[in-house]
């Protein structure tokens, strides 16, 4: 908040009341948990340069970068350190889902969702078919994939962010294969941490 409302003031622009919240819950729902203190520089500056994203790295007054997405990767360059992305878990799996599906029906994005899952899914099937020799194992794959993982939260929260993502309907789609492709090329060929992270800020430039 406080970034915000001093950046605003410094650039002459009048801050989003409700983007400083949002960024604010999406970094509390994919930091820590950490101790205080001894993360305290952290924890200060990751979201100082989220919300500075948002008015140094701009095109007509509107940000290129997902600000969450582009604070994770920088101070894990700095500071070596990431995420736990700790929302996606059992416990908070209903919540996500479900809250998940009216926020991409409020902001019409649920093409870019599908258009991202769908490849997703087809990967993660084709490179685990041979694994799937029993139930069981087909169980643990899916529960991996979706129910212990951050897919759903990035795919309904931070890939469909409006301002980042296409406002063209057909484009949100092809926005969302291209995130996927990406993501699913980091992880094959590269030794890149924050890959899915990175993939959304591939995305965002294209």
């Amino acid at each position: 908040y406080i970034t915000n409302q001093l950046l605003g003031r410094i650039f002459k622009i009048k801050p989003n009341f409700e983007s400083q919240f949002i960024t604010g819950l999406i970094l509390a729902m994919i930091i820590g948990p950490l101790s205080f203190l001894p993360n305290l520089l952290f924890l200060t500056l990751t979201p100082i340069i989220a919300m500075s994203s948002k008015y140094l790295i701009n095109i007509g007054k509107q940000h290129i970068f997902n600000p969450a997405a582009f604070a994770i990767v920088i101070m894990a360059i700095i500071f070596g350190k990431g995420i736990s992305w700790w929302i996606g878990n059992l416990a908070m799996f209903p919540f996500i889902f479900l809250g998940g599906l009216i926020v991409i029906r409020k902001i019409q994005r649920a093409n870019l969702v599908l258009g991202f899952l769908i490849p997703y899914v087809v990967v993660i099937l084709l490179t685990n078919a041979q694994s799937f020799s029993s139930y069981q194992n087909f169980l643990d794959v899916f529960r991996n994939t979706f129910l212990i993982s951050p897919i759903l939260f990035f795919s309904f929260v931070m890939l469909t962010e409006p301002i980042t993502s296409p406002s063209n309907k057909k484009l949100r789609a092809y926005y969302g294969i291209f995130t996927a492709i990406v993501f699913f090329l980091l992880q094959k060929f590269s030794s890149i941490p924050y890959s899915l992270e990175l993939s959304l800020l591939f995305a965002n430039t294209a």
